[in-house]
């Protein structure tokens, strides 16, 4: 069940926005407006659900996650989310 929702989770996030234009290179790639977007959808979705997402766009798409945080905090207001980090 969970690793369901878990991949229904990424197939809203690939397949609604692309929250990069590509990871290559120097600066910020990542589509801030992108993020807002799919958050939305993800809201959209999944209300009422737990909701886990990694860094995204934090990390080779070199965005702030300060910004993207916040982004994700205010599409999710209202819903239980969770950022989720690796610890090797």
């Amino acid at each position: 069940m969970q690793c369901r929702q878990f991949a229904a989770i990424y197939f809203s996030l690939r397949s609604t926005e692309r929250s990069q234009f590509h990871w290559q290179g120097k600066g910020v790639k990542a589509d801030y407006q992108a993020i807002r977007k799919v958050m939305q959808a993800v809201k959209g979705r999944f209300a009422g659900k737990r909701i886990g997402y990694p860094k995204i766009g934090a990390g080779l798409a070199g965005g702030d996650w300060e910004i993207i945080g916040s982004i994700i905090d205010d599409e999710l207001a209202g819903e239980d989310h969770t950022l989720v980090e690796y610890a090797p």
